[in-house]
Protein backbone atom coordinates (compact mmCIF):
# COMPACT_ATOMS: atom_id res chain seq x y z
CA UNK A 1 0.00 0.00 0.00
CA UNK A 2 2.63 2.42 0.88
CA UNK A 3 4.62 1.52 -2.40
CA UNK A 4 1.27 2.45 -4.17
CA UNK A 5 1.29 6.17 -2.74
CA UNK A 6 4.83 6.54 -3.38
CA UNK A 7 4.26 5.94 -6.83
CA UNK A 8 1.08 8.32 -6.61
CA UNK A 9 3.19 11.19 -4.80
CA UNK A 10 5.86 11.06 -7.59
CA UNK A 11 6.37 14.53 -10.02
CA UNK A 12 5.10 14.14 -13.67
CA UNK A 13 8.86 14.30 -14.22
CA UNK A 14 11.55 12.50 -16.31
CA UNK A 15 15.02 13.01 -15.45
CA UNK A 16 17.41 12.94 -18.77
CA UNK A 17 20.62 11.64 -18.23
CA UNK A 18 23.59 10.80 -20.54
CA UNK A 19 26.59 8.99 -19.12
CA UNK A 20 29.75 7.14 -19.42
CA UNK A 21 31.13 5.64 -16.89
CA UNK A 22 29.78 7.29 -13.91
CA UNK A 23 29.44 4.29 -11.30
CA UNK A 24 31.08 6.26 -8.75
CA UNK A 25 28.25 9.40 -9.04
CA UNK A 26 25.32 7.45 -9.61
CA UNK A 27 23.95 5.99 -6.34
CA UNK A 28 24.29 9.75 -4.81
CA UNK A 29 23.00 11.36 -7.99
CA UNK A 30 19.93 9.52 -8.70
CA UNK A 31 19.18 8.70 -4.71
CA UNK A 32 18.79 12.54 -4.92
CA UNK A 33 16.25 12.60 -7.54
CA UNK A 34 13.70 9.77 -6.08
CA UNK A 35 10.77 12.27 -6.36
CA UNK A 36 10.66 11.64 -10.03
CA UNK A 37 8.24 9.74 -11.59
CA UNK A 38 11.03 8.23 -14.69
CA UNK A 39 14.36 8.27 -15.07
CA UNK A 40 16.08 8.18 -18.50
CA UNK A 41 19.34 7.10 -18.80
CA UNK A 42 21.17 6.61 -21.87
CA UNK A 43 24.77 4.79 -21.14
CA UNK A 44 27.58 5.58 -23.77
CA UNK A 45 28.89 1.85 -23.53
CA UNK A 46 30.10 1.87 -20.03
CA UNK A 47 33.32 0.37 -18.76
CA UNK A 48 31.75 -0.31 -15.03
CA UNK A 49 28.71 -0.45 -13.40
CA UNK A 50 27.05 2.24 -14.74
CA UNK A 51 24.03 0.96 -16.60
CA UNK A 52 23.17 -1.85 -13.62
CA UNK A 53 23.35 0.75 -10.89
CA UNK A 54 21.11 2.95 -12.85
CA UNK A 55 18.75 0.13 -13.49
CA UNK A 56 18.82 -0.78 -9.75
CA UNK A 57 17.28 2.73 -8.55
CA UNK A 58 13.78 1.87 -11.69
CA UNK A 59 16.08 3.58 -14.48
CA UNK A 60 15.33 2.64 -18.32
CA UNK A 61 18.52 2.05 -19.74
CA UNK A 62 19.43 2.76 -23.17
CA UNK A 63 22.87 1.94 -24.81
CA UNK A 64 23.92 4.00 -27.74
CA UNK A 65 27.06 5.27 -29.07
CA UNK A 66 27.72 9.25 -28.42
CA UNK A 67 30.19 9.47 -31.19
CA UNK A 68 31.47 12.62 -30.23
CA UNK A 69 27.98 14.26 -30.65
CA UNK A 70 26.71 15.16 -27.09
CA UNK A 71 23.84 17.41 -28.73
CA UNK A 72 21.93 14.28 -31.02
CA UNK A 73 22.37 11.99 -27.52
CA UNK A 74 21.11 14.49 -25.73
CA UNK A 75 18.16 14.94 -28.30
CA UNK A 76 17.71 11.16 -28.55
CA UNK A 77 17.59 10.82 -24.33
CA UNK A 78 14.78 13.61 -24.08
CA UNK A 79 12.81 11.11 -27.00
CA UNK A 80 12.83 8.60 -24.71
CA UNK A 81 11.08 10.79 -21.77
CA UNK A 82 7.27 10.49 -21.44
CA UNK A 83 6.51 12.53 -18.81
CA UNK A 84 5.44 15.85 -19.67
CA UNK A 85 8.38 17.55 -17.86
CA UNK A 86 11.60 16.87 -18.13
CA UNK A 87 15.01 17.84 -15.88
CA UNK A 88 18.33 17.03 -17.53
CA UNK A 89 21.05 15.60 -15.01
CA UNK A 90 25.16 15.00 -15.58
CA UNK A 91 25.94 12.13 -13.60
CA UNK A 92 28.77 15.03 -11.12
CA UNK A 93 25.52 16.86 -10.68
CA UNK A 94 23.46 16.88 -7.31
CA UNK A 95 20.07 18.01 -6.52
CA UNK A 96 19.94 19.64 -2.93
CA UNK A 97 16.46 18.94 -0.42
CA UNK A 98 15.77 22.87 -1.08
CA UNK A 99 16.45 22.82 -4.87
CA UNK A 100 14.17 19.54 -4.85
CA UNK A 101 10.82 21.67 -3.37
CA UNK A 102 11.63 24.23 -6.04
CA UNK A 103 11.74 21.86 -8.36
CA UNK A 104 8.10 19.85 -6.98
CA UNK A 105 6.63 23.48 -6.54
CA UNK A 106 7.57 24.66 -10.34
CA UNK A 107 6.17 21.37 -12.09
CA UNK A 108 2.74 21.18 -9.93
CA UNK A 109 2.23 24.51 -11.09
CA UNK A 110 2.97 23.48 -14.64
CA UNK A 111 3.17 27.04 -15.68
CA UNK A 112 5.50 27.01 -19.23
CA UNK A 113 8.72 28.48 -18.78
CA UNK A 114 12.61 26.70 -18.89
CA UNK A 115 14.03 27.50 -15.69
CA UNK A 116 17.91 27.74 -15.70
CA UNK A 117 19.71 26.10 -12.07
CA UNK A 118 22.51 27.57 -10.74
CA UNK A 119 25.29 25.38 -9.85
CA UNK A 120 27.90 25.66 -7.66
CA UNK A 121 31.05 24.28 -9.28
CA UNK A 122 33.66 21.71 -6.82
CA UNK A 123 37.18 21.26 -8.35
CA UNK A 124 38.03 18.12 -6.36
CA UNK A 125 35.82 18.71 -3.89
CA UNK A 126 36.80 22.27 -3.29
CA UNK A 127 34.54 24.91 -3.60
CA UNK A 128 35.05 27.25 -6.31
CA UNK A 129 33.83 30.86 -6.67
CA UNK A 130 35.58 32.90 -9.33
CA UNK A 131 37.09 32.45 -12.32
CA UNK A 132 36.90 29.42 -14.96
CA UNK A 133 34.31 27.38 -12.55
CA UNK A 134 32.52 30.13 -10.86
CA UNK A 135 29.13 29.38 -10.56
CA UNK A 136 27.04 29.72 -13.72
CA UNK A 137 23.19 29.22 -14.79
CA UNK A 138 22.22 25.87 -16.88
CA UNK A 139 19.10 25.43 -18.33
CA UNK A 140 17.55 22.01 -16.65
CA UNK A 141 14.41 22.18 -16.16
CA UNK A 142 11.87 22.21 -18.66
CA UNK A 143 8.68 21.02 -20.45
CA UNK A 144 9.09 18.11 -22.94
CA UNK A 145 7.04 19.14 -25.32
CA UNK A 146 9.76 20.98 -28.31
CA UNK A 147 12.81 20.21 -26.73
CA UNK A 148 15.63 19.44 -28.03
CA UNK A 149 19.98 20.16 -27.93
CA UNK A 150 22.17 21.45 -30.83
CA UNK A 151 25.90 20.92 -30.92
CA UNK A 152 28.64 18.91 -30.47
CA UNK A 153 31.31 20.99 -27.84
CA UNK A 154 29.30 23.25 -25.44
CA UNK A 155 26.02 22.13 -26.73
CA UNK A 156 22.87 24.52 -26.51
CA UNK A 157 19.04 23.56 -25.37
CA UNK A 158 16.64 24.70 -27.12
CA UNK A 159 13.00 25.16 -25.92
CA UNK A 160 10.00 26.76 -27.20
CA UNK A 161 9.69 28.47 -23.48
CA UNK A 162 10.71 31.74 -22.05
CA UNK A 163 13.55 31.57 -19.02
CA UNK A 164 13.00 31.89 -15.56
CA UNK A 165 15.94 31.43 -12.90
CA UNK A 166 15.12 29.11 -9.59
CA UNK A 167 16.43 30.33 -6.36
CA UNK A 168 17.90 27.23 -4.95
CA UNK A 169 21.26 26.01 -6.46
CA UNK A 170 22.28 22.57 -7.07
CA UNK A 171 25.83 21.12 -6.55
CA UNK A 172 28.42 20.29 -9.75
CA UNK A 173 31.63 17.58 -8.58
CA UNK A 174 33.72 18.41 -11.59
CA UNK A 175 36.93 16.71 -12.06
CA UNK A 176 36.69 14.63 -8.96
CA UNK A 177 39.95 12.79 -11.31
CA UNK A 178 42.72 13.61 -12.76
CA UNK A 179 42.21 10.67 -15.54
CA UNK A 180 38.98 12.29 -16.74
CA UNK A 181 40.34 15.82 -16.37
CA UNK A 182 42.54 14.92 -18.74
CA UNK A 183 40.32 12.69 -21.03
CA UNK A 184 37.58 15.69 -20.88
CA UNK A 185 40.75 17.83 -22.71
CA UNK A 186 41.55 15.80 -25.22
CA UNK A 187 38.26 15.60 -26.19
CA UNK A 188 36.94 18.88 -25.76
CA UNK A 189 39.56 20.63 -27.72
CA UNK A 190 39.53 18.09 -30.59
CA UNK A 191 35.65 18.96 -30.86
CA UNK A 192 36.66 22.56 -30.51
CA UNK A 193 39.09 22.54 -33.30
CA UNK A 194 36.79 20.28 -35.58
CA UNK A 195 33.84 22.62 -34.71
CA UNK A 196 36.01 25.99 -35.87
CA UNK A 197 37.28 24.32 -38.89
CA UNK A 198 34.09 23.45 -40.17
CA UNK A 199 32.92 26.97 -39.13
CA UNK A 200 35.81 28.50 -41.70
CA UNK A 201 37.88 29.64 -38.58
CA UNK A 202 41.74 29.33 -38.75
CA UNK A 203 44.12 29.82 -36.08
CA UNK A 204 47.10 32.43 -36.51
CA UNK A 205 50.11 31.30 -34.59
CA UNK A 206 50.88 34.73 -32.85
CA UNK A 207 47.19 35.93 -31.83
CA UNK A 208 45.49 32.48 -31.43
CA UNK A 209 48.53 30.38 -29.80
CA UNK A 210 50.76 33.11 -28.67
CA UNK A 211 48.56 36.14 -27.55
CA UNK A 212 45.28 34.26 -27.18
CA UNK A 213 46.03 32.08 -23.96
CA UNK A 214 47.62 34.73 -21.94
CA UNK A 215 44.68 36.79 -22.31
CA UNK A 216 42.44 33.88 -21.04
CA UNK A 217 44.50 33.49 -18.02
CA UNK A 218 44.77 36.97 -17.65
CA UNK A 219 40.79 37.11 -18.01
CA UNK A 220 40.26 34.29 -15.35
CA UNK A 221 42.84 34.58 -12.64
CA UNK A 222 42.46 38.86 -12.64
CA UNK A 223 39.20 39.86 -14.46
CA UNK A 224 36.98 37.27 -13.31
CA UNK A 225 38.93 37.13 -9.92
CA UNK A 226 40.28 33.43 -10.14
CA UNK A 227 42.95 34.94 -7.52
CA UNK A 228 40.35 35.34 -4.51
CA UNK A 229 40.31 31.04 -4.68
CA UNK A 230 43.82 31.13 -3.89
CA UNK A 231 46.00 28.12 -5.01
CA UNK A 232 42.50 26.30 -6.77
CA UNK A 233 42.05 29.87 -8.77
CA UNK A 234 45.99 29.57 -10.18
CA UNK A 235 46.04 26.29 -11.09
CA UNK A 236 42.13 26.46 -12.84
CA UNK A 237 43.56 29.29 -14.65
CA UNK A 238 46.70 27.77 -15.84
CA UNK A 239 44.96 24.70 -16.51
CA UNK A 240 42.58 27.33 -18.93
CA UNK A 241 45.60 28.52 -20.61
CA UNK A 242 46.72 25.39 -21.58
CA UNK A 243 43.46 24.38 -22.56
CA UNK A 244 42.73 27.57 -25.06
CA UNK A 245 46.20 27.00 -26.52
CA UNK A 246 45.81 23.42 -27.07
CA UNK A 247 42.20 24.03 -28.85
CA UNK A 248 43.93 26.75 -30.82
CA UNK A 249 47.00 23.92 -31.84
CA UNK A 250 44.82 21.69 -32.92
CA UNK A 251 42.88 24.14 -34.97
CA UNK A 252 46.15 25.32 -36.31
CA UNK A 253 47.43 21.85 -37.77
CA UNK A 254 44.32 20.93 -38.46
CA UNK A 255 43.92 23.47 -41.38
CA UNK A 256 47.55 22.70 -42.27
CA UNK A 257 46.63 19.05 -43.15
CA UNK A 258 43.40 19.58 -44.88
CA UNK A 259 44.06 22.92 -46.29
CA UNK A 260 47.30 21.85 -47.87
CA UNK A 261 45.90 18.88 -48.97
CA UNK A 262 48.60 17.28 -50.01
CA UNK A 263 52.41 17.16 -49.26
CA UNK A 264 54.66 15.87 -52.24
CA UNK A 265 57.52 16.32 -50.73
CA UNK A 266 61.07 17.91 -51.28
CA UNK A 267 61.99 18.69 -55.44
CA UNK A 268 64.82 20.45 -54.85
CA UNK A 269 63.95 22.87 -51.68
CA UNK A 270 60.58 23.21 -53.03
CA UNK A 271 57.65 22.40 -50.91
CA UNK A 272 54.57 22.11 -52.44
CA UNK A 273 50.39 22.57 -52.21
CA UNK A 274 48.32 21.16 -54.34
CA UNK A 275 44.55 20.98 -54.42
CA UNK A 276 43.96 17.66 -55.70
CA UNK A 277 45.85 14.67 -56.56
CA UNK A 278 46.54 15.43 -60.24
CA UNK A 279 48.61 18.14 -59.44
CA UNK A 280 50.67 16.31 -56.74
CA UNK A 281 53.00 15.04 -59.27
CA UNK A 282 53.49 18.16 -61.49
CA UNK A 283 56.30 19.98 -60.17
CA UNK A 284 59.27 18.97 -62.36
CA UNK A 285 56.79 19.40 -65.13
CA UNK A 286 56.09 23.49 -64.44
CA UNK A 287 59.47 23.90 -63.79
CA UNK A 288 60.62 22.73 -67.38
CA UNK A 289 57.84 24.39 -68.73
CA UNK A 290 59.00 27.84 -67.22
CA UNK A 291 62.69 26.59 -67.84
CA UNK A 292 61.89 26.20 -71.81
CA UNK A 293 59.23 29.17 -71.90
CA UNK A 294 57.05 26.86 -73.22
CA UNK A 295 53.59 29.54 -74.35
CA UNK A 296 52.99 32.73 -74.09
CA UNK A 297 54.70 34.99 -71.98
CA UNK A 298 52.40 37.81 -69.83
CA UNK A 299 54.50 39.65 -67.68
CA UNK A 300 58.51 39.62 -67.54
CA UNK A 301 60.35 41.21 -64.86
CA UNK A 302 63.43 39.08 -64.12
CA UNK A 303 65.44 42.10 -64.33
CA UNK A 304 63.96 43.95 -61.49
CA UNK A 305 64.88 44.19 -57.65
CA UNK A 306 61.92 41.40 -57.13
CA UNK A 307 62.06 39.15 -60.73
CA UNK A 308 58.36 37.55 -61.41
CA UNK A 309 58.17 35.48 -64.83
CA UNK A 310 54.26 34.78 -65.72
CA UNK A 311 53.47 32.35 -68.65
CA UNK A 312 50.45 31.02 -70.62
CA UNK A 313 51.10 27.30 -70.94
CA UNK A 314 49.05 24.56 -71.93
CA UNK A 315 49.26 21.59 -69.63
CA UNK A 316 46.86 18.39 -70.31
CA UNK A 317 45.02 20.32 -72.97
CA UNK A 318 43.69 23.59 -70.73
CA UNK A 319 45.90 26.78 -70.30
CA UNK A 320 46.91 27.89 -67.23
CA UNK A 321 48.36 30.80 -65.88
CA UNK A 322 51.96 29.89 -64.20
CA UNK A 323 53.66 32.39 -61.75
CA UNK A 324 57.15 32.19 -60.40
CA UNK A 325 58.69 34.99 -58.35
CA UNK A 326 62.20 34.93 -56.36
CA UNK A 327 62.40 37.38 -53.26
CA UNK A 328 65.40 39.01 -51.92
CA UNK A 329 65.75 38.56 -48.29
CA UNK A 330 63.44 41.19 -46.25
CA UNK A 331 63.12 40.60 -42.34
CA UNK A 332 59.61 41.27 -42.43
CA UNK A 333 58.49 39.40 -45.33
CA UNK A 334 60.81 36.22 -44.39
CA UNK A 335 59.41 36.12 -41.07
CA UNK A 336 55.58 36.04 -42.06
CA UNK A 337 56.27 33.44 -44.71
CA UNK A 338 58.05 31.46 -42.21
CA UNK A 339 54.95 31.63 -39.82
CA UNK A 340 51.83 31.64 -42.37
CA UNK A 341 53.57 30.61 -45.22
CA UNK A 342 54.64 32.53 -48.71
CA UNK A 343 51.46 34.94 -50.05
CA UNK A 344 51.16 32.24 -53.11
CA UNK A 345 50.29 29.67 -50.61
CA UNK A 346 48.30 31.86 -48.78
CA UNK A 347 46.63 32.78 -51.68
CA UNK A 348 46.14 29.30 -52.90
CA UNK A 349 44.34 28.69 -49.40
CA UNK A 350 42.54 31.43 -49.35
CA UNK A 351 41.02 31.57 -52.69
CA UNK A 352 39.50 27.96 -52.36
CA UNK A 353 37.92 29.08 -48.99
CA UNK A 354 36.68 32.12 -51.10
CA UNK A 355 34.74 30.13 -53.35
CA UNK A 356 33.61 28.26 -51.15
CA UNK A 357 31.49 30.87 -49.60
CA UNK A 358 30.48 31.32 -53.30
CA UNK A 359 33.14 33.98 -54.12
CA UNK A 360 33.89 33.09 -57.81
CA UNK A 361 35.17 36.21 -59.23
CA UNK A 362 39.20 35.38 -58.91
CA UNK A 363 40.70 32.88 -60.81
CA UNK A 364 40.94 29.28 -59.36
CA UNK A 365 44.33 28.40 -57.78
CA UNK A 366 45.26 24.45 -58.59
CA UNK A 367 48.86 24.71 -57.74
CA UNK A 368 51.53 26.18 -55.35
CA UNK A 369 54.32 25.28 -54.15
CA UNK A 370 57.56 27.62 -52.37
CA UNK A 371 60.93 27.11 -51.43
CA UNK A 372 62.57 27.66 -48.41
CA UNK A 373 66.11 28.42 -47.59
CA UNK A 374 68.04 28.55 -43.51
CA UNK A 375 63.94 29.59 -42.88
CA UNK A 376 64.23 32.24 -45.64
CA UNK A 377 61.65 32.72 -48.69
CA UNK A 378 63.58 32.05 -51.61
CA UNK A 379 60.67 31.28 -54.71
CA UNK A 380 57.48 30.58 -55.23
CA UNK A 381 55.76 28.95 -58.03
CA UNK A 382 51.93 29.03 -58.74
CA UNK A 383 49.45 27.78 -61.07
CA UNK A 384 46.21 29.05 -62.13
CA UNK A 385 43.54 29.11 -64.68
CA UNK A 386 43.72 31.34 -67.52
CA UNK A 387 40.94 33.67 -68.02
CA UNK A 388 40.45 35.55 -71.54
CA UNK A 389 39.98 38.95 -71.09
CA UNK A 390 42.12 42.11 -71.49
CA UNK A 391 43.82 44.35 -68.81
CA UNK A 392 41.86 47.78 -67.94
CA UNK A 393 42.49 50.75 -69.73
CA UNK A 394 42.29 54.13 -68.02
CA UNK A 395 39.81 56.13 -67.55
CA UNK A 396 37.63 53.77 -66.91
CA UNK A 397 33.86 54.08 -67.89
CA UNK A 398 31.14 54.59 -64.93
CA UNK A 399 29.73 51.21 -65.52
CA UNK A 400 33.39 49.84 -65.19
CA UNK A 401 33.83 51.56 -62.05
CA UNK A 402 30.61 50.56 -60.25
CA UNK A 403 31.27 46.79 -61.55
CA UNK A 404 34.58 47.10 -60.02
CA UNK A 405 33.49 48.90 -56.63
CA UNK A 406 30.86 46.26 -56.04
CA UNK A 407 33.44 43.93 -56.64
CA UNK A 408 35.86 45.17 -54.31
CA UNK A 409 32.73 44.99 -51.47
CA UNK A 410 32.01 41.76 -52.32
CA UNK A 411 35.87 40.84 -52.28
CA UNK A 412 35.87 41.82 -48.75
CA UNK A 413 32.72 40.20 -47.64
CA UNK A 414 34.86 37.42 -48.90
CA UNK A 415 37.33 37.90 -46.59
CA UNK A 416 40.10 38.52 -49.69
CA UNK A 417 41.50 41.98 -49.82
CA UNK A 418 43.98 43.34 -52.79
CA UNK A 419 46.37 44.86 -51.36
CA UNK A 420 47.57 46.51 -54.06
CA UNK A 421 44.82 47.69 -56.55
CA UNK A 422 46.22 49.08 -60.00
CA UNK A 423 45.05 48.40 -63.48
CA UNK A 424 47.30 45.46 -63.75
CA UNK A 425 45.72 43.59 -61.27
CA UNK A 426 42.10 43.25 -62.74
CA UNK A 427 40.88 41.82 -66.11
CA UNK A 428 37.66 42.91 -67.80
CA UNK A 429 35.91 39.28 -69.27
CA UNK A 430 33.29 38.60 -71.08
CA UNK A 431 31.68 37.22 -67.66
CA UNK A 432 32.55 41.14 -66.09
CA UNK A 433 35.65 42.26 -64.31
CA UNK A 434 37.75 40.21 -62.21
CA UNK A 435 40.09 40.52 -59.54
CA UNK A 436 43.21 38.64 -60.75
CA UNK A 437 46.23 39.37 -57.93
CA UNK A 438 44.99 39.54 -54.13
CA UNK A 439 46.08 38.97 -50.68
CA UNK A 440 45.00 37.17 -47.71
CA UNK A 441 43.61 38.73 -44.46
CA UNK A 442 45.69 41.11 -42.65
CA UNK A 443 46.33 41.32 -38.89
CA UNK A 444 44.38 44.64 -39.49
CA UNK A 445 41.30 43.94 -41.84
CA UNK A 446 40.06 47.56 -41.20
CA UNK A 447 43.30 48.70 -41.92
CA UNK A 448 43.46 46.67 -45.24
CA UNK A 449 40.59 47.16 -46.21
CA UNK A 450 40.78 50.85 -46.07
CA UNK A 451 43.80 50.79 -47.85
CA UNK A 452 42.14 49.28 -50.78
CA UNK A 453 39.27 52.04 -50.84
CA UNK A 454 41.75 54.83 -50.91
CA UNK A 455 43.93 52.74 -53.63
CA UNK A 456 40.63 52.69 -55.73
CA UNK A 457 39.90 56.15 -55.55
CA UNK A 458 43.81 57.42 -55.86
CA UNK A 459 44.51 54.71 -59.21
CA UNK A 460 41.40 54.14 -60.31
CA UNK A 461 39.62 57.06 -59.88
CA UNK A 462 36.61 54.71 -58.29
CA UNK A 463 35.19 57.05 -55.37
CA UNK A 464 34.91 54.70 -52.36
CA UNK A 465 36.74 56.80 -49.52
CA UNK A 466 34.25 56.98 -46.69
CA UNK A 467 37.41 58.57 -44.45
CA UNK A 468 36.19 56.61 -41.57
CA UNK A 469 38.37 55.67 -38.67
CA UNK A 470 40.43 53.13 -40.32
CA UNK A 471 41.13 55.30 -43.20
CA UNK A 472 42.15 58.34 -41.06
CA UNK A 473 44.83 55.62 -39.19
CA UNK A 474 46.00 54.45 -42.85
CA UNK A 475 46.24 57.84 -44.40
CA UNK A 476 48.62 59.23 -41.02
CA UNK A 477 50.45 55.61 -41.56
CA UNK A 478 51.32 56.62 -45.20
CA UNK A 479 52.07 59.92 -44.04
CA UNK A 480 54.55 58.66 -41.95
CA UNK A 481 56.04 56.19 -44.10
CA UNK A 482 56.26 59.46 -46.74
CA UNK A 483 57.95 60.89 -44.02
CA UNK A 484 60.49 58.35 -43.94
CA UNK A 485 61.17 58.15 -47.28
CA UNK A 486 61.96 61.48 -48.01
CA UNK A 487 64.70 61.23 -44.83
CA UNK A 488 66.16 58.46 -47.52
CA UNK A 489 66.26 59.91 -50.24
CA UNK A 490 63.63 58.17 -52.13
CA UNK A 491 60.28 58.49 -53.92
CA UNK A 492 57.22 59.37 -52.06
CA UNK A 493 54.70 56.86 -52.50
CA UNK A 494 51.06 58.43 -53.67
CA UNK A 495 47.82 57.39 -52.29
Amino acid sequence: MMAKEEIVEKLPLSVVMVVRNEAANMRDCLAAVAFAREIIVVDDFSEDATPQLAASFGAKVFTRAMAGDWGAQQTFAIGQATQPWILLLDGDERITPPLAEEIKKCVLEDKKYAYEIKRLNHFKRVPVRHGVLRPDYVLRLMPREGARVEGQVHPKIITPFPPKRLREPMLHYTYEKWGAYLNKLEKYTRLAAEKAYGEGKRARFWSDIVFRPFFAFFKMYFLQGGFLDGKIGWILSANHYFYTEMKYVRLYFLARERDAVVDCGDDDGFHTLAANADWSGRLAEIREILRQERGQVLADNRSSHRPRFVLKATIAGTDYVIKHERFRFRFDRSLKAFLYGSDTCRIFKLGRRARERGFDKIPQMFFAAEKFSNGILREAISVTEFLDGRILTLPLEDRQKNEILQLMRESHRAGVISGDVQRDNFIATDAGVRLIDFRGNKIFGALAKARDRIQLQATLGVPARDYGIAEKIFLLQNTVRNWLRVLAGKEKIQH
